[in-house]
């Protein structure tokens, strides 16, 4: 028996019948197409053809087959694999394995039925387009020409599309069974710019022949001129709204980034806040389940790797299924081991130039792009990693065994998706086949000419000011590489209002039709952009915050729909999770129309329980039972609070969001539904731990966390977020009864603490801080400071005017100069606690004119109030 790789090793036997009826196949289709052709096959390409079918072939059996020689070692503990390999070629084996997984004959007959017709249509276009593909690779002569390999199976299989490699000779061409419509519309832009694309020949309005684009590393001293390329194309695909040019979608040559397969080349889409991002060029999008952390981008993705499933022990004793690292390199980085960011700048340039010849060309561009009838395209409604997982679980033995389990896991896609019945049927036939469904417009009943009529209204619309947004967020996908960015962009000149200029900057930023649709990035949070959410960490403040501003009824319905509809993230946290939806849409007077529980939220895991996530949730929960007496956040509150209770204070951490002060805040809430003097004993316990780490020389609470060589002074932690628990505390338990008499020792505690931590702040000039955020930096001190003042517990005039003498310094320095926001100062981070929008937010507050200011003053004074 020939060896083929794809079944080595992993009982090899049974696939001795399957082998047979390909090879009998193979060898009528080759009668059928090349009988009387120019072509030839000979038995290397055969080899290659009957490989990459039983690649297919042991997706679908080789769990199955590895599984029932672990059941027969059973009972015959000394059954070697060898002899379990030999034991195929029996009637009896075959036969008890047929009854133990009934559905593997079934699956491997249909995909090898499949696979078999796939090869039939490569043929056929062989045979029937052979003068052209002969034309097209120079002539060869008269005698047949020998065709080495075919890949059939290039990519994913799909039902009615595919792409093919096929090596006549010595010389390889593609070819692609899909919408030609990308390759049009580039060769569009190639007769304009020159873009020097692969030689390509359009043999019908589906099908076409191009030249096969070998691998080659681009040369040290050409990388520049690569990534100066790679940002021109960047522009034009931006221009075009193109999707999915994911790493393996570009293969890196000697001169220039070669996008292979512009499956998806334009988009209707006019919504999205970024076209750029839409691309995949850059690792912006948020982490996705199936992907995890993998870069999938064609600029900085190339080696991926994740946890798989692998065969162990092939061809042994031992033979058995088991959870490995692998790791696979795409063909996108022009030289390994560089880092891409190290060209950032020359990726700006090409994107730059690119975007300025387009706009100078623009009416040419449309004009040509309007003589273009077909413009069907693929539509993307699911990841390919999404299906391929689907299928791969869809063969594990257990599905195998039983047809109603099966059944089951598929019709789980039918329960939670959100899709029409004629996609989860299309999915659901698919999926059942083994192969992974493919979408075209056509499908959706598209009109092809409404299609360019939409996409040509749109780029007519398309100007500097559209490019000049995207330069904002090609600057955020770039942000590694740091201070060496060079943008362009023109120098600051601070208006003398700066709040005012601060939200006409966001409105701007933000604002895309009806809605307020734009990212952000908080590497605080996670290093690429986030999309727009409901949460208040963020994006939901800011809105709030314009809201609040009140720049007109037009701005404020936009902001309203916006928080109507945004996404939410279903964990449990009061700043980024559902419960910050919660208040978000309780502050604009909106009901969250299906409320989910935390007990449903949760489920199994409990994730990190501290202040950031489970205490601002109870904050949160606590404000919305006072203010509905709804009954379901009670639950939830004595549900979290339990948990709270239970799995808190695992580590000696000092701050707020993560350490003693957020656990004190915590607890103060829960001492109003759980027994108050054990909240309260949890409280002191608390406060004494967190105070052991009090540093008399910097003023400051040190900050414990693993590595830490500086005491950062901000509120999350150190010093300012501190003093903000101390002050909850302190005004919780003058709200006690007979408060006077009770709790004089831990009053004059916290009353020190806050003193102490003053005089830190107001020992630290701006200098000091790390940055002028609200969560980590300058606006957090300050803000922090001005309420303590306005809550009126200080009875000192001196220490107060102290306070205001340095809250004034603070607003003048932040009124006139630029602003420094996670290390990225040269970029625009909207968000609110760890960027610009909070920075403006304290400016605000702390002008005296903010109409949010009594609320927050009596909301501090009133905590915990019986």
């Amino acid at each position: 028996m020939e060896n083929y790789d794809a079944i080595s090793g992993v009982f090899d036997n049974y696939y001795l019948p399957q082998i047979e009826k390909i090879e009998k196949q193979l060898s009528m289709s080759y009668q059928r197409y090349f009988g009387n052709s120019k072509f030839y096959c000979n038995d290397q390409c055969k080899k290659t053809i009957i490989s990459e079918i039983l690649k297919y072939a042991s997706e679908v059996c080789a769990y199955s087959l590895i599984d029932f020689y672990n059941f027969k070692k059973k009972n015959a503990t000394s059954l070697s694999y060898a002899l379990m390999n030999s034991s195929w070629k029996n009637l009896e084996t075959m036969t008890e394995f047929n009854l133990r997984y009934p559905l593997v004959k079934e699956k491997l007959d249909i995909i090898i039925n499949l696979c078999l017709e796939r090869v039939s249509e490569v043929f056929e276009v062989l045979s029937t387009h052979e003068d052209d593909i002969i034309d097209f690779l120079g002539n060869f002569g008269p005698k047949k020409q020998k065709i080495n390999v075919v890949n059939a199976f290039m990519g994913d299989y799909h039902k009615e599309h595919f792409v093919a490699v096929v090596k006549i000779n010595d010389k390889k061409i593609v070819i692609k069974k899909r919408s030609i419509t990308g390759e049009r519309i580039l060769d569009v832009f190639d007769k304009i710019f020159n873009l020097k694309l692969p030689k390509t020949k359009i043999l019908s309005e589906n099908l076409l022949i191009q030249e096969f684009v070998p691998y080659s590393p681009t040369p040290i001293e050409n990388l520049p001129d690569y990534y100066f390329y790679f940002g021109f194309m960047g522009a034009i695909f931006t221009f075009l709204g193109a999707k999915d040019l994911h790493s393996g979608n570009v293969i890196a040559t000697s001169e220039k980034p070669t996008f292979l397969d512009l499956e998806v080349p334009i988009t209707q889409e006019t919504s999205s806040y970024s076209l750029l991002k839409e691309t995949l060029i850059f690792n912006c999008n948020e982490k996705k389940k199936v992907y995890g952390d993998i870069d999938l981008s064609s600029f900085s993705g190339g080696r991926t790797t994740e946890m798989g499933y692998s065969i162990a022990g092939k061809g042994t004793n031992d033979i058995s299924i088991s959870i490995i690292s692998v790791t696979q390199n795409d063909q996108n980085i022009p030289f390994d081991g560089i880092n891409p960011y190290e060209y950032a700048n020359d990726f700006v340039r090409g994107f730059k130039e690119g975007y300025q010849k387009i706009l100078t060309n623009k009416e040419r561009l449309i004009a040509e792009l309007g003589k273009i009838s077909n413009y069907s395209y693929r539509f993307i409604l699911r990841n390919t990693g999404f299906y391929g997982k689907y299928i791969h679980d869809l063969h594990l033995p257990v599905h195998m065994q039983d047809r109603q389990a099966f059944n089951d896991f598929l019709d789980l896609l039918v329960k939670k998706s959100k899709q029409n019945n004629d996609v989860v049927r299309e999915e659901i036939d698919c999926l059942d086949k083994g192969i992974i469904p493919y979408f075209t417009t056509d499908f959706f009943g598209l009109s092809s000419q409404k299609i360019k009529e939409s996409f040509l209204r749109r780029l007519e619309k398309q100007d500097s000011a559209f490019f000049s947004r995207e330069l904002e967020y090609l600057s955020l996908f770039l942000w590694k590489a740091g201070k060496k960015l060079q943008l362009g962009n023109p120098k600051n000149h601070f208006h003398n209002n700066r709040i005012e200029a601060e939200i006409k900057r966001f409105s701007k930023f933000a604002i895309v039709q009806d809605k307020f649709r734009y990212g952000c990035l908080d590497l605080s949070v996670q290093d690429r952009v986030l999309d727009n959410r409901n949460d208040l960490y963020m994006f939901g403040l800011s809105l709030y915050f314009v809201y609040k501003m009140n720049y007109g009824k037009q701005v404020n319905d936009k902001i309203v729909k916006t928080v109507l509809e945004g996404k939410i993230n279903k964990e449990v946290s009061g700043l980024v999770g559902y419960q910050s939806n919660l208040l978000l849409k309780h502050l604009f007077g909106l009901n969250e129309k299906e409320y989910i529980s935390s007990e449903k939220i949760i489920k199994e895991e409990y994730g990190i329980v501290d202040f950031s996530n489970y205490g601002t949730a109870l904050l949160i929960l606590d404000k919305m039972y006072e203010d509905t007496g709804d009954d379901r956040y009670l639950s939830d509150i004595k549900f979290l609070g339990k948990i709270y209770v239970e799995k808190t204070n695992q580590e000696n951490l000092t701050g707020l969001l993560h350490g003693y002060s957020g656990d004190i805040m915590t607890y103060i809430i829960l001492g109003k539904y759980f027994s108050f003097d054990l909240m309260l004993g949890n409280v002191i316990e608390c406060l004494y731990k967190e105070d052991g780490f009090f540093d008399e020389n910097s003023l400051n609470w040190k900050d414990t966390r693993k590595g830490m060589k500086k005491n950062l002074s901000a509120l999350s932690y150190g010093g300012p977020g501190i003093i903000l628990s101390r002050l909850f505390l302190l005004c919780s338990l003058l709200n006690q009864p007979k408060t006077e008499d009770m709790f004089v020792e831990l009053r004059v505690r916290l009353e020190s603490d806050i003193r102490q931590g003053i005089e830190g702040i107001l020992s630290k000039n701006r200098e000091k801080y790390v940055d002028d955020t609200l969560v980590n930096g300058y606006s957090g001190a300050l803000i922090v400071l001005y309420f303590t003042v306005k809550v009126g517990i200080l009875e000192d005039t001196g220490l107060e005017e102290r306070i205001f003498n340095y809250i004034t310094t603070g607003v003048n320095l932040l009124q006139d100069s630029g602003w420094r926001c996670q290390g990225l100062d040269n970029l625009y981070t909207p968000c609110f606690f760890n960027g610009t929008m909070g920075i403006t937010f304290t400016l605000w507050i702390l002008s005296g004119k903010s109409s949010m200011e009594k609320a927050l003053v009596d909301y501090i004074k009133n905590f915990h109030k019986k």
